[in-house]
C-alpha cells in the first residue's frame, strides 16, 4: 500500500514541477508603489516558486500516508511584501509564511552562503551542524555544545534554533564566546506540545519540528549540513568521517562543479539508555527481520540524528512541516526527486566501534518508549571507548533528568532495568483520516 502512495507522490511532484515551470515565466512582480497590489503586498499563491515549496512542506499525502500525522492547512490567504518577494529566495519566503511571519530571512546572509567551493573530501568545505531545540530540553544543551566543540573537523559552525518562553542562558553565553555558534531564539510555541493546537487559532505561531529544521538549514552557511540531535553523543571524528564519505559520493556525481544533491546516513548505531547509562546496539539492516515489515522502511530511512546532506539536496525538497516523522518524510521527498540516498555501516566492528549514540529517554522527540527488546537491543554492550570523553557531560544530564523526576513517571512507561532498552516507534497510524482517504482527497496538482 505504501508503494502505491509513493508512486502517487512521485506523479504529483512531477506534475507540480511542470506547472511551476509553465507559470514561472508568466509572473511579473508589480512595483512596490503599484496601485494593483494593496499595501505593497502580493499573495503567496501568485508566486509559483514560493507556493510550490509551501505545498511541498504541507503535502497532505505525505502527512497521512508517509508520516502518519494530521494534515495542516495551506496558508492560502497569506501575503508577503513585494520587496521581500524580490529580495528573498523562494524557499526563504515560504519559510517566512509558514512560520507565521516570525522568521525574517536575512538577505546579506543568504548572499554570503557559498563560503567555500573547494571539494569537501579535502576537508576545506564549511560544515553546518544544525540542531532544533526548545526550552524543555535545556539540560541537553551543554552536551550538544560539547559534541560540537570536540569535533576534530575544523571548518564548522553550529546553528541552533531554539523556541519557547525565554532564551537559553547557556547558549547565549556560548555564542558570545564562540564565533562558530549561531544561536537563534524565537518566542513561539512547539506544535507538538499539549495545548499548542493550530497556529491559526492563536496569535503566537506554533512551529513544527520540520519547520525548525528548515529554518536552521536556511540560516546555515555551509554547502554540507550535518544534523545533530541535542540528545545524542557524537564522537570527535564523527564529522571528519562523514564528510569524507559524503564528499566521495557527492563529488563523483557532480555535474556543475559543485556538490551534487545527496544524503548519507547510518544504518546502525549505538543507543544510550539515560536512566542507567547502559549502551546498546541497533542495526536496521542486519537485524531488520526483528522489525515489523510495515515499520522497516521508516526504520531504515528515518532516525535523522545521523543525516548528513548537501545544501542542494535540502533546497530540492525541504523537510515536511510536521512535528513527527519529518525525518522520514524528508528522505522520501528526496527520493521522489531522484536525489541519491546512501546508508552507511559503522567504520569498524559494529559492536565495539563508537561513532554516534542516540539517547533513549522519556522526553525523546522521536516518541520514545514504544518497542522493547528489538534488534538485540535488550542486551547491553560494553561502552565503546570513543564515547569516554563525553560521558562526564552525559552523567550530568542524567543527574538533572533524575532531579526532574524523568525516571519516576510510571505513566510514561519508563523501564529502569539495565538489561532493557525501549526503542521509539518510527511510524504511527494515520490520524484524522485513513491514508486512502488522504490520497483521494489530495489534489493531483499539489
Amino acid at each position: 500500500m505504501q508503494l502505491q502512495f509513493r508512486l502517487l507522490l512521485c506523479k504529483r511532484v512531477k506534475e507540480a514541477q511542470r506547472r511551476m515551470k509553465q507559470s514561472r515565466a508568466k509572473v511579473l512582480l508589480p512595483a512596490p508603489d503599484s496601485g494593483d497590489v494593496a499595501n505593497g503586498r502580493v499573495s503567496v499563491e501568485d508566486l509559483p516558486e514560493v507556493w510550490w515549496y509551501v505545498e511541498h512542506m504541507r503535502d497532505p499525502l505525505m502527512a497521512e500516508a508517509i508520516c502518519g500525522v494530521h494534515c495542516r492547512e495551506l496558508p492560502r490567504l497569506a501575503t508577503v511584501s513585494i520587496k521581500a518577494a524580490a529580495a528573498w529566495r523562494p524557499l526563504e519566503a515560504a519559510l517566512h509564511v509558514l512560520s507565521g511571519n516570525a522568521f525574517e530571512p536575512d538577505k546579506p546572509r543568504a548572499e554570503a552562503r557559498r563560503v567555500s567551493k573547494q571539494p569537501a573530501d579535502q576537508g576545506s568545505g564549511l560544515v553546518s551542524v544544525i540542531c532544533p531545540t526548545n526550552n524543555k530540553r535545556r539540560l541537553f544543551h551543554p552536551l550538544l555544545y560539547e559534541c560540537f566543540r570536540l569535533q576534530s573537523y575544523e571548518l564548522k559552525e553550529l546553528v541552533v534554533v531554539d523556541t519557547g518562553i525565554v532564551p537559553s542562558t547557556f547558549f547565549e553565553e556560548v555564542a558570545k564566546e564562540d564565533a562558530r555558534v549561531e544561536y537563534h531564539f524565537f518566542p513561539v510555541r512547539d506544535l507538538k506540545d499539549v495545548g499548542a493546537g493550530s497556529d491559526v487559532k492563536s496569535k503566537t505561531p506554533a512551529w513544527s519540528l520540520g519547520l525548525k529544521r528548515n529554518i536552521a538549514c536556511s540560516i546555515a552557511k555551509g554547502d554540507i549540513i550535518a544534523q545533530f540531535d541535542d540528545d545524542g553523543l557524537y564522537v570527535v571524528d564523527y564529522l571528519s568521517w562523514f564528510v569524507a564519505e559524503l564528499g566521495e559520493v557527492a563529488m563523483s556525481r557532480q555535474t556543475n562543479g559543485g556538490l551534487s544533491p545527496c544524503l548519507v546516513k547510518l544504518s546502525e548505531w549505538h543507543l544510550l539508555e539515560l536512566s542507567t547509562l547502559a549502551f546498546h546496539h541497533m542495526d536496521t539492516v542486519s537485524d531488520s527481520s526483528a522489525i515489523p515489515e510495515i515499520e522497516r522502511r521508516a526504520a531504515q530511512l528515518g532516525w535523522g540524528f545521523s543525516y548528513v546532506f548537501t545544501r542542494s539536496a535540502w533546497e530540492s525538497a525541504p523537510f515536511p512541516d510536521f512535528c513527527f516523522a519529518e525525518d522520514t518524510g524528508f528522505v522520501e521527498g528526496l527520493l521522489t526527486r531522484g536525489v541519491a540516498v546512501f546508508q552507511l555501516r559503522l567504520p569498524a566492528d559494529s559492536k565495539t566501534a563508537g561513532l554516534v549514540a542516540h539517547i533513549v529517554h522519556p522526553n525523546s522527540a522521536s516518541g520514545d518508549l514504544g518497542i522493547c527488546g528489538r534488534c538485540d537491543c535488550d542486551k547491553p554492550v560494553a561502552m565503546p571507548p570513543a564515547f569516554a570523553r563525553l560521558m562526564p557531560t552525559a552523567k550530568q544530564v542524567q543527574i538533572k533528568a533524575r532531579n526532574r523526576g524523568w525516571f519516576d513517571r510510571k505513566a510514561a512507561g519508563v523501564h529502569n532495568k539495565a538489561s532493557t532498552v525501549v526503542l521509539p516507534r518510527r511510524t504511527r497510524p494515520p490520524t484524522s483520516q485513513t491514508a486512502a482517504t488522504a490520497a483521494a482527497a489530495a489534489p493531483s496538482d499539489a
